[in-house]
């Protein structure tokens, strides 16, 4: 079941520069919701999330179980298994394992990125004129740069979107 707001964001259409107040409060409360909102703003500016790099086996040497190793940064001594079968730790004392786990979550969070991504950009080809899509979107550039694209072909400055209120209510 939708709400309002959803058939609102669903109904949005930028067609020109009298759209653009309804278009981006929608753009923004999809990208809000989606958690990237924060990396298209032009106040923020926060990065993308870049993909991250597997770790490489290669780079865990076999210590025998029970090794004692200290941590990189922390003066706590952490143990390595309590059996026998030896254990591929990096210089951190970090097993493959955890590097793994670790690795594991920052790829999931990275491709939930992107998926949001993708996401927010086929609704801007949707709500968004032809003319706008061919003058702004162009398919090789980020979702940020569309979003400026957009806005300085169809925002309005300040002063125009206060002038525009005084007149709708006077």
């Amino acid at each position: 079941m939708s709400t309002s707001n959803e058939t609102n964001v669903e109904k949005t259409r930028l067609t020109g520069p009298n759209d653009w107040e309804a278009w981006n409060r929608a753009f923004q409360i999809l990208a809000m919701a989606s958690h990237i909102w924060q990396n298209i703003d032009p106040d923020q500016e926060k990065a993308f999330l870049t993909e991250p790099d597997a770790p490489s086996p290669s780079a865990y040497r076999r210590q025998p179980a029970g090794h004692q190793t200290r941590g990189a940064s922390s003066a706590s001594i952490i143990t390595v298994g309590n059996t026998s079968e030896p254990q591929a730790v990096d210089r951190n004392g970090l097993t493959f394992n955890a590097a793994w786990a670790v690795y594991t979550h920052q790829h999931k969070r990275y491709k939930d990125q992107g998926t949001s991504i993708e996401k927010l950009r086929v609704w801007v080809m949707d709500t968004v004129s032809q003319h706008y899509l061919e003058s702004a979107c162009e398919p090789t550039e980020t979702i940020t740069k569309w979003y400026s694209n957009l806005k300085e072909q169809c925002g309005q400055s300040e002063e125009v979107t206060k002038s525009r209120s005084r007149e709708e209510y006077c």
